[in-house]
């Protein structure tokens, strides 16, 4: 890619030197969002609500939709196809040990894991200016809370599941709130790359998964291997449901530790 990184981001060059070809994917990507819900959006802004139509198709398939816009059967060409990696049974074995240390994790994703990103001022503008973490912080902890006990839900993130629809409701509002932030002409794409960036989205992944259960071990919560290999399973896989690109959605713990390394390498404030 020829574009220069955000200007606001630090670090740049030693992001190159320390992760090589890693570090110039990590900055290269922060131009790149997630161009089938994009699409959808900006496609049915006019004619009707993307979030209808969404939710129309996950409830009854895309071939229940009238007059289905390209770009919504594009985005549920992907959805409906299960990536050959996929393994239900390590799904249902993560949501099984998570569930079972609920406690420590609410604690961690509101002591430690959700509040991880907040000094980086590009992360936090979305949510600072639309207002989800000032005025009505309440309502997006909730929000949060229920979308994690969706997923973490047996069957959850079947095609068919609570958790799965859940998710591409939460891309579908990333993609709104991406064409909100660009039409409002309060972007700054020079300087702070495209609003929710594929890193910073693999950022979340990795406050769901490595981030909190580093944090949950210091509470005295320990996971077999097995179980490890099976959270980091769960958050691929929602990872990709919620427009993560295969390059840069983490799969194990090493890339977990990686996308954690390179946020806070390059952040600012």
């Amino acid at each position: 890619m020829d574009r220069q990184p955000p200007l606001d981001l630090v670090n740049v060059a030693l992001a190159r030197q320390r992760y090589g070809d890693a570090g110039r994917h990590w900055l290269d990507a922060m131009w790149q969002a997630d161009d089938l819900a994009d699409a959808v959006v900006a496609d049915v802004y006019s004619g009707g609500s993307a979030t209808a139509a969404v939710r129309a198709a996950l409830d009854g398939g895309i071939e229940t939709v009238d007059d289905a816009p390209a770009s919504l059967r594009a985005l549920f060409a992907t959805l409906d196809v299960e990536p050959e990696w996929l393994d239900h049974d390590r799904l249902d074995r993560a949501a099984d040990a998570l569930i079972r240390h609920t406690a420590a994790l609410g604690i961690v994703l509101g002591a430690a894991s959700l509040v991880r990103g907040a000094g980086n001022t590009i992360a936090g503008k979305p949510l600072a200016v639309t207002g989800r973490y000032v005025s009505q912080p309440a309502i997006r902890s909730v929000e949060v809370g229920e979308w994690l006990r969706q997923v973490l839900t047996p069957g959850g993130m079947r095609r068919g599941g609570a958790g799965f629809a859940y998710t591409v409701r939460v891309r579908v509002i990333h993609a709104h709130v991406r064409l909100m932030l660009w039409r409002s002409g309060e972007w700054d794409e020079s300087a702070w790359g495209v609003p929710i960036p594929q890193p910073y989205m693999a950022f979340t992944m990795a406050e769901f998964g490595h981030i909190a259960i580093d944090a949950m071990e210091k509470l005295g919560v320990r996971f077999s291997d097995r179980e490890l290999d099976d959270i980091y399973h769960l958050w691929r896989y929602v990872g990709r449901v919620v427009g993560m690109s295969e390059e840069l959605n983490p799969a194990c713990e090493a890339d977990h530790v990686r996308i954690e390394e390179l946020y806070r390498l390059t952040s600012p404030g």
